[in-house]
This record gives C-alpha cells, structure tokens and sequence, in this order.
C-alpha cells in the first residue's frame, strides 16, 4: 500500500518559495513544480493529479481557487473519498481549505500553514462557523481512523442543535474536554455502561458496532506461523479472530511476533499492506510473559513457550494496548502477547490535538 503523502503543487514560479517554506516546515512531504521550473504543459499537471490524486492524504496547491477548482473537479470521488485540497496565494496571505474541510483535515491543515506563513485560514465550514466540533474529523490528528456509519447524517445533526448521545469506551478520553464540544447538545458524554456496547450515534471505542465511530489504534495483533505460511491465510485468519472477538481492523496498531519471524515474507507483506508496523521479540523478552496455555512443541522450538490458541491458526488473540483499556473489560483475551509501551498521547489544545504518530 502507497503512503498517503500531502503533496504541494503550483501554477506558475511564484508558487516555490511559499512551498519550500512548507516543505522545510514538514506541512507538506513532496513539491511538484514544472518540469522547466515555469509553466506546466499541456496535460502535465492534469497528468500529476490523475495520478496522485488517489493516494495522496492532502493537496497543497498555490494559485487561483477558481483554476484549482476546475483542474481537480474531474478527479472527484466523494467526501469521504477524496483527499483535502487546500489553495493558498503566492504570498501566503490565505490559506483555503477547499475540499475535505474536516473530514480530510482541510480545515487543520490550513490553520497551521496559515500560522507558518502569516497569513490567515479561511474557514467556511458550518461547523467551524458554528463553533461546534468537527465530529466527522477530529479524530484524524490523534491518530484514530474512522469507521463506518451514515457520517453525514451525524453532522446534520449536530448543526441542527439536536440532541446526541456521544459514547467513549476506549483510547484517551481527553477528546471530550476538546473545544466546540460543549456547544453541542449532547447526552451523556461518557463511558458506556460495563457490559454494554455501546451504540449511540458518536463512539470511540476498538469495537465494531452501530453508529459512527471513531476506532482509536489501542490493538496488537500477535502473529505465529509456520515457514511459508501464504499472505491470503493470514489475512482470512486476522479477519475471523477480529469478527470473533468484535474488534475492529481499524483499531489494530500493530503486529507482534517471535524474532525468528523477522524475515517471513507473508507476514512482512501483510505489515505493508495493512500499513502496520511489526515488532518482534526475543525468546528471552516472550518467556518472561505468562501465558496460560504453553505449548512444549514452540518451546522446544523458539525456547519460549507462546500460547497454543486454537493451534491449527497461524493467529494467536489480540491483546489490548498497554495503558488503554481496562484491564478487567479487555476486549480481546490476553494471550502471552507482549504489546509495545503506549506511545505519546496529544493533548487538547484551543488548535486541537496535535499528532503524535499513532495515538490513542
């Protein structure tokens, strides 16, 4: 899977020295420029934007709204599809979140290329008009990814006043001191009841269910199998144990093995295609974890002793991020996995959360 990757791009070569400054800043990740550092010819640029436009998280383009709007309006998908374009002057005076103002991070991104250049964010969107939270895109800079759910319906809403039931079960419950979130008519923002998924219109929790939901990555998935064991197996094995148990894909933050599992091509290609990061231990780290049901066969092997789940699978359980979930109301048994230490949290601020790699 490509890396979804903001892209800065311009009309003329006035547009390189807002987009150098941007790219030193770290705003955006690639500049295209024209070819001969001018002008773009014919089908050029309409050529970048057919082919980037898929993969990329965001579109930084320096120019005319109106040019902009008629090179991107054939690339067009959807909302929740297509990723945030943002339109800033030559002189960095406004920063234009012209698609995907919170549902992409439009709206975020502009704010703080605006803040670099001096100039100003012009926001138009009815919830920032409103002072209300972007429900359908706040979660994006804390790491969270987005499930399903009629998203639009939730948003409408929201902008009417009417009352919502947000729930949260998992991941850092900071969102709810998040400004915006108090001129919302809310009931009963707060933990579902133990026992009881939740099901309101807003959750934040690892776990599949109704409504929109906001999937926070507080899983490790711990892998075990046999050399040569096929990508398709492992990907038929990780959906059944994350239906079994409930859970969502989204909500997985990685994968964790033994050491000599390294090198094993399925299980590095499913860790690409899922865009998830592998760890691996050694057998002195594993054997240091309990386990309830040891297997001598894999102690013998690897000289530890991890669990012997449903042997025939190549997936051992999930096990809950360390530091997220209650201990007691695990989503998922704790089988001898070893889940990495929690990584940095953001912290809620009046520009909202800043982005701390995968957060929960």
């Amino acid at each position: 899977m490509t890396e979804a990757l903001i892209w800065g791009f311009g009309l003329s070569a006035q547009a390189e020295a807002p987009l150098q400054r941007l790219l030193n800043a770290g705003l955006i990740d690639r500049v295209a420029l024209p070819p001969d550092g001018q002008t773009w010819q014919s089908q050029e640029l309409q050529a970048f934007l057919s082919d980037t436009w898929p993969q990329a998280q965001a579109l930084v383009a320096v120019g005319a709204c109106g040019a902009i709007t008629r090179l991107v309006a054939p690339l067009l998908q959807g909302k929740h599809r297509d990723p945030a374009v943002v339109v800033i002057d030559p002189q960095g005076r406004f920063a234009i979140p012209l698609l995907g103002g919170h549902s992409a991070g439009g709206e975020a991104l502009a704010q703080r290329m605006a803040a670099l250049l001096g100039g100003e964010a012009v926001i138009t969107g009815a919830s920032a008009a409103a002072g209300l939270l972007a429900l359908d895109g706040f979660g994006g800079p804390w790491g969270w990814r987005r499930g399903g759910g009629d998203w639009d319906a939730l948003m409408k809403r929201a902008q009417r006043a009417q009352p919502l039931a947000l729930e949260h079960e998992h991941g850092n419950g900071r969102w709810r001191q998040l400004p915006g979130l108090t001129a919302l008519h809310a009931e009963g923002i707060g933990a579902a009841e133990p026992g009881t998924p939740a099901a309101g219109p807003l959750v934040v929790s690892v776990r599949r269910g109704p409504g929109c939901r906001w999937h926070p990555p507080a899983l490790w998935l711990g892998v075990g199998c046999e050399r040569g064991t096929s990508l398709s197996l492992l990907e038929r094995q990780l959906e059944q144990a994350l239906a079994e148990h409930g859970l969502a894909a989204e909500a997985v933050a990685g994968l964790a093995s033994a050491e000599r599992k390294a090198d094993e091509p399925a299980l590095l290609e499913l860790a690409a295609r899922r865009q998830w990061p592998l760890r691996c231990f050694s057998s002195t780290e594993l054997a240091a974890v309990a386990v309830p049901n040891p297997s001598a066969a894999v102690l013998a092997e690897l000289g530890t002793a991890p669990p012997a789940w449903r042997r025939r699978r190549p997936c051992w359980p999930l096990a809950p991020k360390a530091g997220c979930c209650n201990p007691n109301e695990s989503p998922g048994p704790k089988r001898g996995n070893r889940a990495p230490p929690p990584w940095p949290s953001p912290r809620p601020s009046s520009s909202g959360p800043r982005s701390a790699g995968t957060c929960t």
